[in-house]
């Protein structure tokens, strides 16, 4: 009330679309689990990757509980879960795609250095690169949407450029590129990725696998009309 005055009647805060209905069995369990300072059994289902569809089960030593923009997620060190190639590892997981967790009395044994400042830093927003690898990322936009993206801080590691010709050249370091890939695909045909290469012909992929689906469509609806 100091920063905007006593009539609050017309100001408005509205929070990104969320998760319906956050399981509370689930989230007790976990922060009982934070409080006692213990494994957690959990069984788990990866919706997004097909290599992870199939539900795991394996042993979790959770270090905290994280509202990340629209879900509650579970950060732990997971033993015995095979993913990239490592058992062992820290990982974010989701607390909505959790089918059982129970607790067990094994200590999780939680760093004493561990905060989450330290864990998503150079992330994106949460998700960091499996083998730790931080990405030096170029990205042109055109003049159109130039302001637009440089009036946000979008990453703690961002420069910015406007060229002569209206563009606007953005450079980020970023550990990981799933996130920042969906944040480039939602301007479309307005930015250019100019490094690294590999972020570069991701992008191109998706846009060519995009393209020849609506071309699918064009001929199906052809063929029936």
């Amino acid at each position: 009330q100091e920063l905007v005055g006593h009539d609050l009647a017309r100001v408005s805060v509205h929070h990104a679309a969320s998760e319906a209905e956050t399981d509370t069995d689930l989230w007790e369990t976990a922060n009982q689990a934070l409080r006692q300072g213990v494994r957690l059994r959990i069984r788990y289902a990866g919706k997004g990757n097909p290599a992870d569809a199939a539900p795991q089960e394996y042993d979790l030593a959770p270090y905290a509980l994280h509202w990340g923009r629209r879900a509650w997620y579970l950060i732990g060190h997971t033993h015995g879960r095979a993913r990239y190639g490592k058992t062992d590892a820290v990982r974010t997981l989701r607390l909505s795609r959790i089918e059982g967790l129970r607790l067990t009395d094994i200590p999780a044994g939680v760093p004493d250095d561990f905060t989450l400042e330290s864990y998503f830093a150079g992330a994106w927003r949460m998700v960091r690169d499996p083998d730790d690898r931080v990405h030096r990322i170029v990205l042109t936009f055109d003049a159109d949407r130039a302001d637009t993206v440089d009036e946000v801080l979008w990453h703690a590691t961002q420069e910015t450029q406007h060229l002569p010709d209206g563009r606007l050249r953005v450079q980020f370091d970023v550990n990981g590129l799933s996130e920042i890939e969906s944040w480039i695909l939602g301007y479309g045909k307005h930015v250019v990725v100019e490094e690294p290469a590999e972020l570069r012909h991701r992008i191109a992929a998706e846009l060519d696998a995009a393209r020849r689906r609506y071309a699918s469509d064009d001929d199906n609806g052809e063929a029936s009309s």
